[in-house]
């Protein structure tokens, strides 16, 4: 977190725009923040690789890339590689390609969940590296079909234009010494390339923008009510053919399935999405950006039929007698006569229903003027709060007789008892849920915490106290992590790893004292600990708190969790003490542990000698779990994802990355040929920046 004034917006242009969709679309925003896909970016441009109409390709003087291709890309070993010179750029590459349909694309995804609603987790996605690499092809060749079809509806307000050329982010300062001259020195390192997504969006980027903007202010002055309708489970419920219907029509979809419809832009778009699950047609994968893509120009098909309906049947016209805003599945209809709106609700359930979709009656609420959303309320009212009790008094002090320098003081007192109970009062007068508000909640506070930091070294050293600041941090964390108990999901996580992490480095890397230091690290650590023990693993809940294993990396040797809390944590113990023992802890036999979780347990506990015991569980872990499903571990997303970044893994014994390899059927040379391709894989071993980490999720927010 900066000190005011000095975080200035960058301009990047976009490079390598054909594998840039793997970068930017292809991954749910919920993941661990040790993963991502940003190294196997860098192998698909640094190699060329790059699917083509009828083949895929790549760019190598010799076979050493051979074997890592054919692992990701289920290439059979008798499959014959062909090569052929390209002059390109004034430079001679060698290119080996297979045909196309060598690499098989139906697929097994990898799902995840995480918390959604009240006792109700959501299934999200991962699709498998080729498929990702499809999905980037399929970009390319069709971005304009794609942006002209998601340009046919009045309502949408979240709809892709064009391809976004250009990314805008704020520099991130670190905070590394403090310079003689008495000021916070700013060191900007590498930055993390942030892509927020591969078109560019009108109208809003986030669906509460809205209801701070000109377009619904002037609405509501228009019109008496707004109506705020959600379709139920639209993306479980979309069929994949129904995009033929929404551009083809339904019956001549119908009447013309076959090979003409096949290689048409709906029917490519279908068999991609299909391919990519498993070749379900019934629902559509959840996360992906693409996935919002294929569900904007089913739902731009919906929307322009209900608008010609109300206009031709019913004689409503747009903007005259209702106005419609549609945000990915949310409508606001704003209108003034209950008739007009039976009827709008009506059309649009008919419409829905043509393409097996429904509206969710239980979400539909209906506001009358003034309206203001319990949202609206809760928002303005947590925002006045937090800009006058999360501040600093930051003054001038006169000089004093005979002397001409003005001096800065800041003084700071933040009481966490008395925001607990005034946020806890919003919360209930406003009608609203914790989870609704909470990433607002931590936006602003975000906001706060780099602006009280700010004025601090804005003073002169003599005139701010260091033992003020910290009491000053440390209420705001105790706040954080109240508020945070109450609705401790993927998305509020990442926004209390962004305070906590700003904090931990602030106290890393400015001489705050030892004492100081380790007080402020203690009480973050027990925080941390208290949620850790309250949400350990299970199959509903793992991602929400990986992250917070991850910040206490952050915090140093001093704050290592002891192995049997982790295995607690882990959801590992046997507490009747009767199965596989482990030195003097005791083990279940044949856990449970998912992908994320053995990845992000193998980058907490590195090499480090007091988890010896628990990292020889994770390695048995991860040799039966791949050997349980040998038949698909190529098609296999996690078991592909997992055992790459095995083999990647500086923190397993070369004895588990053999048995990996003889599942997958690799030589030794092969398994060294998939090492030296890249460095890491998909889990990041080697230099990982969690706070680079962090600050990458700012431009994927969605919702």
């Amino acid at each position: 977190m900066s000190v005011r004034g000095n975080m200035a917006r960058r301009r990047v242009r976009f490079k390598h725009q054909k594998q840039r969709p793997v970068l930017s679309d292809t991954l749910p925003y919920e993941v661990p923040a040790s993963f991502s896909n940003r190294h196997f970016f860098d192998f698909l441009v640094k190699n060329e690789v790059e699917y083509r109409a009828d083949r895929l390709q790549w760019v190598c003087a010799n076979d050493e890339l051979d074997s890592v291709v054919r692992l990701i890309f289920g290439i059979a070993q008798d499959s014959p590689v062909s090569t052929e010179n390209l002059f390109q750029w004034g430079k001679l590459k060698k290119v080996r390609f297979v045909p196309r349909q060598e690499s098989k694309t139906v697929t097994i995804p990898y799902s995840f969940r995480i918390s959604h609603k009240e006792n109700e987790a959501r299934t999200l996605t991962i699709c498998h590296p080729r498929n990702q690499l499809a999905v980037a092809e399929f970009y390319y060749r069709f971005n304009s079909l794609i942006v002209y079809y998601a340009s046919l509806s009045p309502f949408s307000i979240r709809k892709p234009v064009g391809v976004a050329r250009f990314t805008y982010f704020k520099d991130r300062t670190h905070y590394r010494k403090l310079a003689t001259e008495r000021r916070l020195i700013e060191e900007t390192g590498r930055e993390y390339e942030q892509v927020g997504s591969y078109f560019a969006y009108y109208l809003f980027s986030n669906v509460h923008k809205f209801f701070e903007s000109y377009p619904y202010h002037k609405a509501e002055k228009k019109y008496n009510k707004l109506l705020r309708i959600d379709i139920s489970k639209c993306f479980d419920s979309i069929y994949t053919h129904s995009l033929a219907w929404a551009i083809l029509g339904k019956q001549a979809s119908k009447d013309s399935l076959g090979p003409s419809i096949n290689h048409s832009f709906p029917g490519r778009f279908d068999e991609l999405m299909r391919h990519l699950n498993h070749n379900e047609t019934n629902g559509i994968v959840i996360g992906p950006e693409f996935s919002r893509v294929f569900a904007e120009i089913i739902l731009q098909s919906v929307d322009g039929k209900l608008r010609d309906n109300l206009e031709q049947v019913h004689k409503l016209r747009h903007k005259k007698h209702y106005e419609i805003f549609r945000y990915v599945d949310d409508y606001f209809v704003f209108y003034n006569s209950e008739a007009d709106r039976e009827t709008i609700v009506e059309s649009l359930s008919f419409f829905l229903g043509d393409m097996k979709l429904h509206i969710n009656a239980a979400k539909t609420v209906v506001y009358e003027k003034p309206i203001i959303t319990e949202m609206t309320i809760a928002k303005d009212r947590v925002s006045s709060l937090l800009n006058k009790d999360v501040s600093g008094d930051l003054t001038e002090i006169e000089p004093e007789s005979g002397g001409d320098e003005i001096k800065r003081q800041f003084k700071i007192d933040i009481d966490s008892t008395s925001l607990i109970v005034k946020y806890k009062t919003i919360v209930k007068e406003s009608k609203v849920n914790y989870k609704d508000i909470l990433n607002y909640t931590f936006s602003v506070l975000e906001r706060r915490i780099e602006r009280v930091i700010g004025d601090f070294f804005s003073a002169d050293e003599a005139f701010r106290s260091n033992k003020k600041l910290v009491r000053a941090l440390l209420a705001i964390v105790e706040f954080a992590f109240f508020a945070y108990a109450a609705s401790p999901r993927v998305n509020h996580t990442i926004r209390i790893c962004r305070i906590l992490s700003a904090v931990v480095e602030l106290f890393s890397h400015y001489p705050m004292g030892f004492e100081l230091k380790h007080f402020a690290f203690k009480f973050i650590f027990d925080n941390v600990v208290q949620q850790l023990e309250k949400n350990t693993v299970t199959p509903y809940r793992e991602v929400e708190t990986l992250y917070l294993l991850i910040i206490l990396k952050q915090l140093g040797r001093e704050y290592w969790l002891e192995e049997r809390e982790l295995a607690r944590y882990f959801n590992l113990l046997d507490e009747g003490g009767n199965e596989v023992e482990g030195d003097d802890i005791k083990f279940k036999d044949s856990p449970k542990l998912s992908y994320f979780s053995i990845t992000v347990g193998l980058l907490y506990m590195k090499h480090k000698g007091r988890y010896a015991g628990l990292r020889a569980l994770f390695e048995q872990v991860v040799i039966d779990r791949i050997t349980a499903r040998k038949a698909y571990c190529r098609s296999d997303a996690e078991l592909l994802m997992l055992a790459m970044d095995i083999w990647a893994c500086p923190y397993v014994s070369e004895e588990t990355k053999a048995k990996v390899a003889e599942i997958y059927g690799l030589s030794e040379d092969e398994v060294a040929g998939v090492r030296s391709a890249s460095e890491n894989w998909f889990t990041t071993w080697d230099r990982f920046n969690f706070q680079e980490e962090l600050d990458a999720k700012r431009s994927r927010e969605v919702y």
